[in-house]
């Protein structure tokens, strides 16, 4: 429950500030969502550590880095491919979403 608390808070200020045109208001939104973002990879690692068996938590947490950074190589071409179709506030949503 506290995992999908933490997506929800870190969308919804990731949404809220899209539309901003006021950067330290802005940026503030990114601060709140980067607080519930941490929490959340935190909690992540441990919930990943508890359910695997002991004896694969190493292989369990290196699938986990592999599929994290080929998602964030992937969202990152794409933020970029719509930013530069679309525009930012679209990149936004889509982040969140």
């Amino acid at each position: 429950m506290h995992l999908a608390v933490l997506h929800l808070i870190a969308a919804l200020a990731f949404l809220a500030a899209a539309p901003l045109p006021a950067f330290t208001l802005r940026a503030m939104l990114y601060l709140g969502a980067g607080v519930a973002s941490g929490a959340r990879d935190a909690l992540n690692q441990l919930v990943l550590g508890d359910a695997a068996a002991a004896e694969h938590r190493t292989e369990t947490f290196a699938w986990l880095a592999t599929f994290m950074w080929a998602g964030f190589g992937v969202g990152a071409t794409a933020a970029g491919q719509l930013n530069d179709h679309i525009g930012p506030p679209t990149v936004f949503v889509a982040a969140a979403t």
